[in-house]
């Protein structure tokens, strides 16, 4: 047989020391978990199918109702000749980038230059002299 004898704020403790919720207090908290059985989500559903905590968006907003005096205020720090050429350096840098001046990427197809010459406007004459030109550079002669 089981006595139970009330411990402190209201739980109780049985003859082996455990601890439990009085009848009142359990029968109020099934309830309220049947009841909000229904609003589960699906076992493998996830209940933030988008993973964004529930401040990113109003912080969204506050900083785009925001951006003309933050702009306003980074382009002051950035012109003022005072602040600290590391932070001028990354406010300059992040201006530029919202204004839409990209730095150029390296092409290196750019550095390749044309030749000046086209030997296919050479004559006869002039590719028989080029040719036996490049025949002594390279040491074969003619047989």
């Amino acid at each position: 047989m089981i006595s139970s004898m009330l411990g402190a704020k209201g739980k109780t403790i049985d003859e082996n020391g455990v601890t439990g919720l009085p009848a009142a207090t359990r029968a109020r908290t099934y309830a309220g978990a049947a009841a909000l059985k229904a609003y589960r989500y699906p076992k493998g559903v996830s209940g933030n199918p988008s993973g964004m905590s529930r401040f990113y968006f109003e912080c969204r907003r506050i900083f785009q109702e925001n951006s003309p005096e933050l702009a306003r205020a980074a382009i002051e720090l950035a012109l003022d000749p005072e602040t600290d050429t590391r932070v001028r350096s990354v406010l300059i840098v992040a201006g530029l980038d919202r204004a839409g001046v990209k730095p150029m990427d390296y092409d290196p197809s750019q550095d390749v230059t044309p030749p000046q010459w086209d030997p296919s406007r050479l004559s006869a004459e002039e590719r028989a002299d080029l040719r036996a030109l490049l025949e002594k550079m390279i040491g074969k002669e003619k047989p």
